[in-house]
């Protein structure tokens, strides 16, 4: 029985689930297992729990405390929620942890009787030590060439591999090989490993240039977090994949995945001048959505003149919503603020419930821009004409400018 000495004064021990302890009985016990609690740099696994929660990270910067957190990390008795605890939190603290990296490795091929959850911890640990780690590139390529480790471990591995072996020259061919893949695996597992592998290069960035043609490949995969994955990545690599310009555009066009989509014109914002001027053309594409996504690209864009005037002219696009995001847009660039908060005012009465909302949040999150609008604000409060939701929103916007 584990008790802890002063949980008693309810008196909840002398229940038939305690034995019907009186409270002393209770408290010798208790006490006694306290006293022969284990310690890990002289304190218990409570007191840990504690330190984790109350100290910040830079206070747990010392090597007393990395000792005393891998003493935890190192016993199987210590219970291994406890152990994943001390182990996030020695990837938390980061470079001064780095004493950590040799039991992590050990702990990735374990043979402990829950070696695949231990597997896991280890992993997410070494992430969270980035290149600190770069040691266990070997390790931890070892578990995503395993074909006998089940995906999701190597999926993590492969996240892992990208956040510590950005600058190991074996990290990059592993990941080309996952992407490459095409085993067969249940549940759609050989395509969460492409999506993972994917997702790894962009952390690896410009780095991953020698990628961009399997990137590319993969921008024509059915499956839409695959083809996301592939674009956030090249949009990472940045001005070297501009020769993936086209392929992102095509994903904009006629993905039917909405995030591989948004990703894909994002992403058109960073490969380069010729990212940037299907951009501008998609801006003036017939299809509302298409500009919509083509206007999140360009407030991705850097501040050259064609993009700012192109927005612009985009406050006045056909369709409200694009408007709203167009006004956004402008306002993040400190640009046109007085004629965007005034388009912004306007889509408050705008038909769409979706437009009037995304229009009060845009104004909402820039208050100080108001000051000049509480007559119209005013006007639209107590306009008996205009919807419910735009006269409410016109009444707590006024409550930001006060009495």
């Amino acid at each position: 029985m584990r008790l802890f000495p002063f949980s008693f004064s309810d008196m909840t021990v002398a229940k038939g689930r305690f034995g019907w302890l009186v409270w002393g009985a209770a408290f010798l016990i208790s006490a006694q297992a306290f006293a022969e609690e284990r310690r890990y740099g002289g304190q218990t696994v409570l007191e840990w729990h504690e330190r984790i929660k109350n100290e910040s990270l830079q206070e747990m910067a010392r090597p007393d405390v990395v000792a005393g957190l891998l003493e935890i990390v190192n016993d199987p008795q210590a219970g291994w929620a406890n152990r994943r605890q001390a182990a996030l939190t020695l990837g938390r603290i980061g470079a001064p942890a780095a004493a950590a990296v040799p039991d992590l490795i050990r702990l990735l091929n374990s043979g402990e009787r829950d070696a695949t959850a231990t597997r896991m911890w280890a992993l997410r640990a070494l992430a969270l030590l980035g290149t600190a780690a770069a040691d266990a590139t070997t390790a931890v390529a070892g578990i995503i060439n395993d074909q006998n480790e089940p995906f999701f471990v190597q999926a993590t591995a492969l996240e892992t591999l990208g956040c510590i072996g950005k600058d190991r020259p074996e990290t990059l061919p592993v990941l080309l090989a996952a992407l490459q893949s095409d085993q067969q695996r249940p549940v759609n597992g050989n395509n969460e490993l492409r999506m993972a592998a994917a997702e790894a290069m962009g952390l690896l960035g410009p780095a991953a240039a020698a990628a961009i043609p399997e990137l590319i490949r993969a921008l024509h995969s059915d499956w839409g977090l695959l083809q996301r994955a592939a674009a956030e990545s090249l949009g990472r690599i940045g001005p070297q994949a501009e020769l993936a310009a086209p392929n992102l555009a095509d994903v904009v066009l006629f993905s039917t995945a909405e995030e591989a989509r948004e990703a894909a014109a994002e992403a058109l914002a960073l490969v380069g001048e010729s990212g940037i001027s299907i951009l501008e053309k998609l801006s003036r594409d017939e299809e509302p959505d298409v500009r919509r996504l083509s206007i999140r690209g360009l407030a991705k864009c850097p501040a050259i003149p064609s993009v700012q005037s192109r927005l612009m002219t985009l406050l006045d696009d056909a369709e409200p919503a694009n408007q709203v995001v167009a006004a956004q847009a402008l306002l993040n660039r400190q640009l046109e603020k007085e004629r965007a908060v005034s388009v912004l005012i306007d889509l408050l009465g705008a038909e769409d419930r979706s437009t009037r909302q995304l229009a009060y949040r845009v104004l909402s999150a820039r208050p100080e821009l108001l000051r000049g609008s509480a007559e119209r604000l005013q006007e639209l409060a107590h306009d008996q004409h205009a919807p419910t939701t735009s006269r409410t929103a016109a009444l707590k916007l006024l409550r930001f400018l006060g009495p």
